[in-house]
């Protein structure tokens, strides 16, 4: 079995498995490291090195599952969008960009592209271009209060106080639970999931 004959949708479903098996494998390796505290053996023999090393592997791999699919269907805008998290994730913004760039010109609407461009934008430092994003962001997708309250911090950065207060109570009328400088952080963990 070599994935000859296989649909893009099979490859993108190999990814999605590969995706969900990560996180299981993340569970694990946290339940493990509670477990060794609780029992007073201290630190986990598990180090962030190999955390790290057994999250790259696992990229990698849905990587390769994606890029078949996208061999199969350039146009598959979903593959796009959960490559540009991949690579959102490892750091690697600038093939990021290049992933949700396609899924804009497939897709100008998409909102998980528009939020994800904006908050690469908004880690390198260019602000104003992070509020285009934004915006485009919640005018496409006006219930997003993750957006609504990234592009408050965002105004905030540049000391548009007045308008980070009208998209921070916008986005706590959303979501009640957001609580204000709750998620004022710099460092963005991509959103929606990968795979939903």
């Amino acid at each position: 079995m070599f994935g000859f004959g296989r649909k893009p949708e099979d490859w993108f479903e190999s990814a999605r498995k590969r995706s969900q098996k990560l996180e299981r494998d993340n569970m694990k390796l946290l339940e493990a490291q509670i477990k060794s505290i609780r029992s007073g053996r201290g630190q986990s023999t598990i180090t962030e090195a190999e955390i790290q090393g057994m999250r790259q592997k696992a990229f990698r791999e849905m990587l390769v599952d994606l890029e078949k699919a996208l061999g199969q269907r350039p146009d598959f805008a979903e593959a796009w969008f959960n490559k540009g998290c991949i690579h959102h994730i490892m750091g690697e913004w600038d093939k990021a960009l290049a992933c949700y760039d396609k899924v804009l010109q497939t897709n100008p609407t998409h909102p998980g592209a528009l939020f994800c461009v904006a908050s690469i934008k908004r880690e390198s430092g260019e602000l104003q271009e992070a509020l285009v994003y934004y915006r485009k962001t919640v005018q496409y997708s006006p219930g997003d209060a993750d957006a609504w309250y990234e592009m408050a911090m965002t105004l905030r950065q540049i000391g548009d106080g007045d308008a980070a207060k009208q998209a921070e109570e916008r986005a706590q009328a959303l979501e009640p639970s957001l609580k204000p400088g709750q998620y004022g952080v710099v460092v963005y963990v991509p959103r929606p999931r990968l795979f939903p």
